[in-house]
């Protein structure tokens, strides 16, 4: 299945559904003071496995199928577009470039979590 035209928009308009869905969701957790922020909830709702659908669909011989192809393409767009999603829209403040690229380099070469690369203790680079 070639992910152009009509089935490009079908899986977009699902996206878009399963996004709406998780949004509606997540304002209801923060209406009952479970959570702050329906949008993050709803992105994070929104990520399909592709881990998961794909030896689903090999072990029930549906790979190959229309079916097999449109949903594989459409985990492939949620699991994208939720990266996307979430790396725009909830990202750490920026620093100025030279630190950032100090924080990188250093992160590099020493054996410290990719959590802490950019932002140690304070915020600053450690």
């Amino acid at each position: 299945m070639k992910l152009r035209g009509r089935s490009l928009v079908i899986v977009l308009g699902g996206y878009g559904v399963t996004l709406a869905l998780g949004l509606a969701a997540g304002s209801a957790l923060q209406a009952v003071g479970w959570a702050q922020q329906p949008l993050l909830i709803a992105i994070a709702l929104s990520a399909t496995s592709l881990g998961l659908v794909v030896p689903v669909l090999k072990d029930a011989g549906q790979v190959a199928s229309p079916v097999g192809q449109a949903a594989i393409a459409g985990a492939t767009v949620a699991d994208f577009a939720a990266i996307v999603l979430l790396s725009l829209l909830f990202r750490p403040p920026m620093e100025a470039p030279e630190r950032r690229s100090c924080c990188c380099w250093r992160s590099l070469r020493s054996s410290r979590s990719p959590v802490s690369w950019c932002y140690g203790p304070g915020g600053r680079c450690a």
